[in-house]
């Protein structure tokens, strides 16, 4: 199933079309979710006490808290990426995935890489 979904997200990206996946653009920020409780987080792979912007039970949100949390974590993914990231022939295609999962290493040793 993964190797499908990757396959096809590549695809599209080298169609010129929008991909499905926050994990494979180069700017992400879109997957906001939304728990049993109300609770809303920013992105439904920070779904932790730090990210969570409000609350649809209560009718708070967080507004531009919301907005900025968003942009925080879809920009850090592409502009945090490590020189080997960036050197990468293939990087439009991945773009470094998930910023959550950027935690090891590279070769040559600088922080960043996903794992």
């Amino acid at each position: 199933m993964v190797m499908t979904n990757y396959f096809e997200a590549i695809l599209l990206q080298h169609l010129g079309l929008p991909r499905q996946f926050c994990v494979y653009i180069e700017v992400c920020g879109k997957g906001v979710a939304g728990e049993n409780d109300g609770s809303v987080y920013s992105c439904d792979r920070y779904v932790y006490p730090e990210y969570r912007v409000g609350n649809l039970k209560t009718g708070k949100l967080g507004g531009k808290w919301f907005f900025h949390t968003n942009k925080k974590i879809g920009c850090t993914k592409s502009e945090s990426l490590p020189k080997y990231c960036l050197q990468c022939t293939f990087r439009a295609d991945c773009w470094g995935k998930c910023a959550k999962n950027q935690l090891i290493r590279t070769p040559d040793g600088e922080s960043g890489l996903n794992y």
